[in-house]
Parts: structure tokens; C-alpha cells; sequence
């Protein structure tokens, strides 16, 4: 068991699926947000170890929840 966390940050349910399907097969733990505001509060409280992240999403977009995750101390070292 790898005992990693990543988290995937996407708006269309198909892919979504497709990536949480693919990573849990491979023994990762998985964290999923539908919507940048989501995945910020779920990152603030369950640190994940990976961020996959689709940069096209409704309310806030990609790049600026990843400019948000780098100014966060807990967060700025994880690989987005």
C-alpha cells in the first residue's frame, strides 16, 4: 500500500471518474472537488501528498486556486 493522497480537482464527472478509478486501482487514497473553492477547503484539511487539477472550472478557475495553494504554508510544496 503506497499510503499517498491525491487529490483530483476536476468538473466533468467522466473524467473525475475515470482518474479516481485509475489512481485507487494503483493503491492511492483519493480526494475529489468538483470546483476550486471545494478544493481549497478539502486541501487545507486533509493535506494531500498530489494535486491533479483541471484549470477550466466553474466559480474559481485552476490557476487561481494554484496561486491560492502556494500562498498557503502547508500547501506551497505540493506538487500541483
Amino acid at each position: 500500500m503506497l499510503n499517498k493522497t491525491v487529490m483530483i480537482i476536476e468538473d466533468d464527472f467522466l473524467h473525475m471518474k475515470l482518474f479516481n478509478d485509475i489512481l485507487e486501482n494503483q493503491g492511492y487514497t483519493t480526494l475529489r472537488a468538483s470546483d476550486g473553492a471545494t478544493a481549497l477547503e478539502l486541501a487545507r484539511t486533509d493535506n494531500p501528498d498530489l494535486i491533479l487539477l483541471d484549470t477550466h472550472m466553474p466559480r474559481i478557475s485552476g490557476l487561481d486556486v494554484i496561486k491560492q495553494l502556494k500562498n498557503e504554508y502547508g500547501l506551497k510544496d505540493v506538487p500541483v
